[in-house]
């Protein structure tokens, strides 16, 4: 609220706690704290209240229940049509307020906010935390990563090593089984040269 009041005069500060019964002190800083004092009561606040015509009690009403009422109260120059019924009643007694500037919306301090809504309001809350999104990864998604396999030649040859990547063969890294059965060949025929002199 003391934001709300930052650029008041000391004199609109004192006309406000006049008209809500109030003796105002000497200064300034003393005025202001007088009014918030006077707003942060809610007993008090909602005195003052049940005394407003009954235009401004349900115009108070609403701008409790609802943030975007305050878009209504838009006022140029000084204060005229622009007012809602009822706003200049809650203005002079500081339950809604404009800037020194007497331009943009009026605003409800909040301390006046919570004394309207009563004990029992809570700001909305919920307690459970929001779900994560699961997606489901099909086998395509699947990350390809080589396995290594080993196969029998004929008639009880040496195993050769294959590659299986991605569902496809590979003998040696980078060959396919189909594009490659020279290479294969010649593999098992080292080996088998190989294996055959350790064997001498």
């Amino acid at each position: 609220m003391e934001k709300l009041l930052a650029g008041a005069t000391s004199e609109e500060l004192r006309a406000m706690l006049v008209a809500l019964g109030s003796k105002p002190p000497g200064t300034k800083q003393q005025r202001l704290a007088a009014l918030v004092e006077h707003h942060s009561d809610p007993g008090a606040v909602a005195e003052v209240v049940a005394r407003a015509p009954s235009i401004t009690q349900k115009l108070l009403g609403r701008r409790a229940d609802s943030a975007t009422g305050q878009q209504q109260f838009i006022m140029f120059g000084s204060p005229g049509p622009d007012l809602e019924p009822g706003a200049r009643w809650a203005l002079d007694r500081g339950l809604l307020i404009v800037d020194r500037h007497r331009y943009g919306p009026a605003r409800m301090p909040v301390e006046v906010a919570l004394a309207l809504r009563g004990p029992e309001w809570h700001a909305p809350f919920d307690p459970l935390p929001p779900s994560a999104q699961v997606v489901s990864v099909g086998r395509g998604h699947e990350t390809t990563a080589p396995r290594v396999r080993t196969s029998v030649g004929p008639a009880g040859g040496p195993p050769t090593a294959a590659w299986a990547v991605g569902g496809s063969d590979v003998v040696g890294p980078g060959r396919e089984r189909g594009t490659a059965r020279t290479e294969e060949t010649a593999v098992r025929h080292r080996w088998s040269k190989a294996s055959a002199g350790r064997a001498r």
